[in-house]
């Protein structure tokens, strides 16, 4: 269907219009629990949907390698679509598992409603749990000592309930949530920025108001989900792995769901960059994570280790691509370290690539959503440069289709030398890319 609508639009219509037909501009990316929890740079929903549509059937396995927040999974199960998601980042595994169990909303309202009631008994009486309270990093620079002692009341009866891991899951995440809203850090930024003094001076968040209102949404977006899901029955397993050494995340039972698959339907959408110079995930989710408890070790390494997190010291190998030869040239005279991050970032991506070419059956799709960006000033076409490294691996370029980034928390312009007269566009487009093993 999407195939045939997309070459009349094509053969009949602007580029302008193709590009706001891909972009949902007037589509809802918060619907069910893709609104559960906030995340950086989430592939929009019904992307992900639209090439289920096209390219799956229910014989089909869909395979996320930076699954995130678990947009495509959940599409996935919406669909009545086995799937399987792999993240480095301990948080955004929690949040797509979350996103993908359904749970007696009315159970997991009743339980909030409980945990507030004690939450601020304890709190009048003026008992907190500082055992709770994470010790990783300067909380009491992020969170104002009212904050802390509220989280940590929280805490301690999220921990302590009786229910099932489930709805403790559910609530975790409904926490995280109220972590990042009641704490110092501007809440348009998806890196560690502190509010300004003038701000903080008036901030005065109501945790338990928060926490409140995060539960009543998150249930209602449940209640939905589980509404939609009568009657579809889909397995979906998100864990841990590394997209640059899939082959070795995979466990007996991801082998067994693979190999029993007609085909595999790849959708993903990789860092558009190094986290250094792009979204730092690892940023974004360490605070809400070190409250959880999750692995700091792992919490702490997930810039380090996503593409380009790390600088290689040895000579370049040849990647197979001309364009980002004459790209890494272009940049390398103006600034040997950053072509060095950007060859890094790439070399990372390609190694991802030749992961799932170990693992994908003949006849499969590949579908990356990436945006192009520049690196001093130099466009690199990312989405080029894919069509390029995906060759030596016989994935076969079909189509590409560009799309209008709608929501962005960045500026439209920036001026990377702080010279107005130098100012340039950010990205605001991105690019679906699709293959055919």
């Amino acid at each position: 269907m999407i195939k045939k609508i997309n070459q009349v639009i094509c053969g009949n219509v602007s580029k302008k219009t193709l590009k706001e037909y891909w972009t949902f501009r007037h589509q809802s990316n918060k619907k069910f629990t893709h609104g559960l929890h906030k995340y950086p740079a989430r592939m929009h929903p019904e992307i992900a949907k639209k090439i289920i549509e096209d390219y799956a059937d229910k014989k089909t396995v869909i395979i996320d390698n930076y699954v995130g927040s678990g947009g495509t999974v959940t599409e996935g199960m919406l669909n009545g679509i086995n799937s399987i998601g792999f993240d480095i980042n301990p948080f955004a595994i929690l949040l797509a598992k979350v996103k993908t169990t359904v749970i007696n909303e009315k159970a997991a309202e009743q339980e909030y409603l409980r945990i507030i009631e004690r939450s601020k008994r304890d709190y009048q009486k003026g008992r907190f749990y500082p055992k709770l309270v994470p010790n990783d990093y300067d909380v009491e620079y992020w969170n104002k000592p009212s904050v802390i002692k509220k989280l940590s009341i929280l805490k301690h009866y999220i921990l302590k309930s009786k229910k099932n891991y489930k709805i403790k899951n559910f609530l975790k995440i409904c926490f995280s949530q109220t972590t990042r809203l009641a704490s110092n850090e501007r809440k348009d930024e998806f890196k560690h920025w502190r509010m300004p003094e003038d701000e903080l001076r008036t901030f005065r968040p109501n945790v338990f108001e928060i926490f409140s209102k995060v539960c009543q949404k998150n249930c209602s977006l449940m209640a939905d989900f589980k509404v939609t899901m009568r009657g579809k029955k889909s397995k979906v397993i998100v864990k841990y792995g590394n997209a640059k050494k899939l082959s070795e995340s995979l466990g007996k039972k991801e082998k067994k769901i693979l190999k029993n698959a007609k085909k595999h339907l790849v959708i993903t959408s990789p860092p558009y960059g190094d986290s250094g110079t792009t979204v730092a995930y690892g940023q974004f989710s360490l605070h809400p994570g070190l409250w959880l408890d999750l692995p700091t070790k792992r919490m702490k390494e997930v810039d380090k280790i996503c593409l380009g997190g790390q600088r290689y010291k040895e000579s370049r190998i040849e990647l197979g691509s001309k364009r980002l030869n004459s790209r890494l040239r272009e940049i390398s005279k103006l600034d040997i370290k950053r072509a060095d991050q950007v060859y890094a970032f790439f070399y990372d991506f390609d190694q991802s690539l030749a992961e799932l070419a170990k693992i994908l059956k003949k006849g499969s799709h590949l579908c990356f959503v990436i945006a192009n960006r520049t690196v001093k000033r130099i466009p690199i076409q990312t989405d080029k440069i894919l069509i390029d490294l995906c060759k030596k691996y016989h994935f076969k370029h079909i189509v590409t289709y560009p799309r209008y980034i709608p929501i962005k928390l960045m500026p439209r312009k920036n001026a990377p030398e702080n010279l107005k007269k130098n100012s340039g566009k950010t990205m605001i487009e991105e690019k679906i890319v699709i293959f055919r093993n």
